[in-house]
């Protein structure tokens, strides 16, 4: 995991806008992406904005350790977080929709997807709860500066730089435990969930061969059962699941009824 551009906040304050995109574009055509004029105006905007609230606070905020990474790439999804702040012992992840006038429900669960993804997985956010802000640019003053929680992830709506700096300040002034280390947490591993095996062997690290060697597959329509039913919940829920079965002595016979009833509706 690394971020395309990566500043501390004296650094970045001192950058020219068109440089960073510069650099921004290179990144971009050496993994093949070709960018379009629409996602260049949303990193000067984006570059702008972050500038000018760590400008608003500059004089009444120690910037020291501040850092500033853009499009941080998530391995094996695809996706890039727009903004990452490292704030001393805080991160704030960052969501920017330009030219966005509402703060929609897509975009908060893409938000709430990223502190997942860092909060489960990245392992330099180990003990870290990251804080969500989701930036709309076009968005009526009235309509912003709110907090909403979504799926238990508190989330900072706002639209503009002042909003923004009055978060940083805020984070900056409420530090606790260790300061992160901005390289290693940029360049953090990525560790998803275990593997079936490796999840299986923890499974039965407590039984010994004769418990599992005697273990029965007298209920193998339940078995199935259930797991059609958990299939059916994480469609309609559109969520991502495992399920280890035990049975293990039945698993062929197991495995027609999946095959023949789960399987086909997952293609259906």
């Amino acid at each position: 995991m690394a971020a395309w551009l990566s500043k501390s906040a004296m650094e970045l304050r001192e950058s020219s806008v068109e440089e960073m995109i510069d650099v921004l574009v290179g990144r971009a055509g050496r993994r093949g992406f070709n960018i379009q004029r629409e996602e260049i105006l949303a990193w000067r905007t984006t570059l702008t904005l972050v500038i000018e609230a760590f400008d608003e606070i500059s004089e009444s905020a120690d910037l020291t350790h501040c850092q500033v990474l853009f499009e941080y790439e998530i391995p094996r999804r695809g996706r890039r977080i727009d903004v990452v702040l490292i704030l001393g012992t805080r991160v704030a992840v960052i969501e920017m929709k330009v030219g966005a006038n509402r703060f929609d429900r897509a975009a908060m669960l893409q938000l709430v997807d990223y502190i997942r993804d860092l909060r489960d997985f990245h392992l330099e956010s180990k003990g870290i709860e990251p804080d969500a802000v989701l930036i709309a640019t076009d968005v009526q003053s009235s309509d912003v500066g709110s907090s909403i929680t979504v799926e238990g992830t508190c989330l900072q709506c706002i639209s503009l730089a002042s909003e923004l700096s009055s978060i940083i300040a805020d984070l900056l002034g409420r530090q606790v435990g260790e300061l992160v280390d901005h390289v290693a947490w940029n360049n953090s591993e990525y560790q998803p969930t275990p593997g079936i095996v490796e999840a299986a062997v923890e499974l039965f690290a407590g039984h010994d061969v004769r418990a599992i060697s005697q273990a029965w597959a007298d209920n193998l329509s339940e078995t199935v059962d259930a797991i059609r039913r958990i299939v059916s919940r994480a469609r309609s829920e559109r969520q991502r699941v495992v399920a280890l079965v035990q049975q293990l002595v039945a698993f062929g016979e197991l495995a027609d009824d999946l095959f023949g009833g789960v399987m086909p509706s997952l293609h259906g």
